[in-house]
């Protein structure tokens, strides 16, 4: 089953409704698409294509019409990859430990953050993600999927104040510190005083501020809505697969597993949801590996700057590296612990199945053994966890050891900190 490609069609599977539904009060039936999105993505599927790189392509052989669709993400990308590229030169000419080295570290991994998001957001385009999450769930959850509470909608404003704030106070200290900068052509008469080669470089630290100030504030909005996204489907996942191991616990209690059309449906129904889980993890694979890689990073830039600078640094600076400590837990929460919360209910499942075992020998039919045997392998066998996602005991324990042993890090990396480094002039 080709699990890798974004467009891959979602597999049907014929199978008999179960006896029961613990989400019945809550869910939808037979619904339309477009009901089965809002379940999903509540009013944040909008919020995505409001940025123009998740608008619905219309399937056209004009391959004019197919770049035009196409036009805001090519635009997003070349852009947002000039900014990274920029930074990361400037990254490398700055000297080791010092606040400005600091401040790059931040900048160029947001940055990152923002161009491989616009990325992962052109693949959703392009795959018809919205849709392929909106059949695989119908498949899955048996065509009666559940809704949403409203709070795992409206909790989405954190993601995008994590991402926004952090964007804010870096826009504002960048042009207090150009204003700074160019204090003396702020009057008539300083302007008409200065320099030919001071007004060129006004010009140009000026156009570069703007720019930067635009890319910066514009990258920020992708992240946020890839996450978003990608927070909601894999909450809907987790959501409807406890559900299902719900109904199987109470079949396995009643003894009603043992029927041999009831155990064929939850085998298939498992596929479906192991299906849905890969297809997921597959290309969302990208922005939480690179989620990680800039947690990680801007929690070690971060804290050496707070740590190692706190006396020197202005209010505003103070305020930028505290909000970008935060986004770096946030980051590193979201890349870790959310990803694994589904194999932990997987991992529930193979408990549920391997230690009540008198129910699978009170069962004279041996198809439902061996199904139950089946379900068994396939759930310790799959591998879901090697793509990337580890369990949520896994992740809790390279959570708190990050957490431990970056203070410690930071310690170390503070005493080499340059004596003679200021956070003035060219620190923003």
């Amino acid at each position: 089953m080709a699990l890798n490609s974004p467009t891959t069609d979602p597999p049907m599977f014929a199978r008999p409704a179960h006896q029961r539904c613990f989400n019945s009060a809550k869910s939808i039936h037979d619904a339309s698409d477009s009901q089965y999105r809002s379940a999903i993505f509540g009013p944040w599927y909008w919020f995505a294509v409001l940025t123009g790189m998740m608008v619905p392509v219309k399937q056209t052989s004009n391959k004019c019409l197919i770049f035009l669709q196409f036009l805001p993400n090519i635009l997003s990308i070349l852009f947002l990859l000039v900014r990274a590229v920029y930074y990361m030169l400037q990254m490398g000419g700055a000297h080791a430990l010092t606040i400005e080295w600091a401040k790059l570290q931040v900048v160029f991994f947001t940055a990152l953050h923002g161009l491989v998001s616009c990325i992962i957001l052109t693949t959703f385009k392009q795959g018809r993600f919205s849709e392929k999450m909106v059949q695989y769930m119908r498949n899955a959850s048996l065509n009666r999927m559940s809704k949403a509470p409203i709070r795992a909608f409206l909790s989405k404003f954190i993601v995008v104040l994590i991402l926004v704030i952090p964007v804010v106070i870096y826009v504002m200290q960048v042009w207090l510190t150009f204003n700074d900068t160019f204090s003396f052509l702020s009057t008539p008469e300083g302007w008409r005083n200065a320099s030919a080669k001071a007004k060129n470089g006004y010009r140009l630290s000026l156009g570069i501020n703007i720019v930067d100030s635009i890319l910066v504030l514009w990258g920020s909005i992708p992240s946020a809505a890839v996450l978003i996204l990608y927070l909601l489907a894999n909450a809907t996942v987790c959501r409807e697969y406890q559900y299902f191991r719900k109904e199987f616990k109470a079949h396995v209690i009643d003894g009603t597993i043992t029927q041999l059309h009831i155990m064929k449906s939850f085998q298939s129904q498992l596929i479906d949801f192991l299906t849905v889980a890969c297809y997921l993890n597959n290309v969302t694979s990208g922005i939480l590996q690179v989620t990680f890689m800039a947690g990680l990073m801007c929690q070690i830039a971060s804290q050496y700057a707070l740590h190692s600078f706190a006396n020197e640094l202005t209010p505003i600076q103070l305020a930028w590296y505290s909000f970008a400590l935060a986004q770096s837990i946030a980051f590193l929460v979201y890349s870790m612990r959310r990803p694994g919360l589904l194999q932990n209910e997987l991992t529930k499942t193979t408990h549920l199945v391997m230690l009540d075992q008198g129910i699978w020998q009170k069962s004279e039919d041996n198809m439902v053994k061996r199904i139950a045997k089946n379900i068994s392998a396939r759930l310790k066998s799959v591998d879901y966890a090697a793509k990337g996602v580890s369990s949520s005991k896994a992740a809790n324990v390279v959570f708190i050891g990050v957490m431990i042993i970056i203070p410690f890090f930071v310690d170390i990396l503070s005493g080499y900190k340059p004596i003679s480094a200021a956070t003035n002039g060219t620190s923003h």
